[in-house]
């Protein structure tokens, strides 16, 4: 239940606000999740492996784009 009020309040509403979703923008949710540890000062090297395996995901069911970490600023 945490995890799901935490989406649901933290993490969707700045989805929405950013239009990280429709910009594959991977970084938006780092950021809000574990931004402290992995945004500071632009993504780390965890950030960038989470990104390896996002745009692995969309190439793997041929979806369009390529993901980023554009949100992943502090």
């Amino acid at each position: 239940r945490t995890a799901l009020w935490f989406w649901t309040k933290q993490v969707q509403p700045k989805l929405k606000s950013t239009g990280a979703v429709e910009k594959n923008d991977l970084g938006v949710s780092v950021d809000v999740i574990n931004g402290g540890l992995e945004c500071k000062g632009g993504p780390n090297e965890k950030a960038k492996h989470r990104l390896t395996i996002y745009n692995g995901i969309l190439e793997a069911f041929k979806l369009k784009g390529k993901g980023k970490l554009d949100g992943c600023k502090r």
